[in-house]
């Protein structure tokens, strides 16, 4: 079987918030990093420069734009849901995706032979989690309040997670004794999750990373007043600015197409006029 790693960038952690005000190693965090739209170019450049190297081979140029006629032979998607379903097909090699859609791919994966791998890059990770929330114009909060209280009940987010890939908040003694997996070599350090007696259990790691993994990871916050940067670097990376030439193809077509339409409507009108002066002189 061949042997596939999945790279996450984005990694799952739901639970106490004891853990979460955990400094990284690095002084140097997301929330402290862009500083300027400077800063903010400067990693663009580094990351096309990499990538322009990875991906041909060629001495890399700084220039503030994405060659994607380059890089598309080498990108399957730019989307974590496409790459998933890829990988499950042994039809890519690398995916950021999030873990609990690494869980789902790895087991679909395992069904037809193929054999996936999850791992957190050394430098770091995102640290990050969802959770139900009762909006405040919500009719029914009491409704909504029961319903949030049965998916914590533990057996229930057992099933939850067994279906989903993704861990649940609940910590309870329940839980580490359900998912705690002995044929595992591992062992991993879960006591900031689980509690002090957690310190030293054999876990799914993709779900439960060990609390040094957690250590050299951030939480990513807010961009601010930044936010429209990040969104136009994103852009650039995806390639989704579209030049002047395609925006006028793109016009000129749907003009021809409007023009036509009206042609057509007027053309039929005439049809049904004359055939009804026909009828008449009969």
């Amino acid at each position: 079987m061949k042997k596939i790693y999945l790279f996450l960038l984005f990694l799952p952690l739901l639970s106490c918030n004891d853990w979460l005000d955990i400094s990284p190693e690095n002084s140097v965090t997301l929330t402290n990093y862009f500083q300027s739209e400077a800063d903010l170019e400067s990693l663009h450049t580094s990351m096309m420069a990499c990538m322009k190297s990875a991906c041909k081979g060629k001495q890399p140029y700084y220039y503030m734009s994405v060659d994607a006629d380059e890089l598309k032979p080498n990108i399957s998607g730019w989307e974590a849901d496409f790459g998933k379903e890829m990988m499950t097909k042994n039809k890519t090699w690398l995916n950021l995706t999030w873990s609990g859609d690494a869980v789902w791919a790895i087991e679909e994966a395992d069904a037809v032979g193929v054999e996936l791998d999850y791992t957190v890059p050394c430098e770091g990770s995102n640290i990050w989690y969802d959770g139900w929330v009762i909006p405040r114009y919500a009719r029914n909060v009491k409704a909504a309040s029961y319903f949030i209280n049965y998916l914590c009940q533990p057996s229930v987010a057992l099933r939850n997670m067994d279906a989903i890939g993704y861990v649940s908040a609940v910590a309870t003694p329940e839980i580490m004794e359900a998912k705690i997996d002995t044929t595992l070599e591992q062992f991993s350090d879960l006591s900031y999750f689980f509690g002090p007696g957690a310190d030293s259990i054999r876990i799914n790691p993709v779900q439960y990373p060990d609390r040094k993994v957690v250590e050299r990871c951030a939480m990513i916050r807010d961009f601010g007043d930044r936010t429209e940067l990040v969104l136009e670097m994103w852009s650039r990376v995806k390639g989704d600015n579209l030049n002047t030439g395609i925006v006028l193809l793109i016009f000129a077509v749907f003009g021809v197409l409007f023009v036509w339409l009206v042609y057509r409507r007027i053309r039929q009108y005439k049809q049904r006029q004359r055939h009804h002066r026909r009828r008449r002189r009969w």
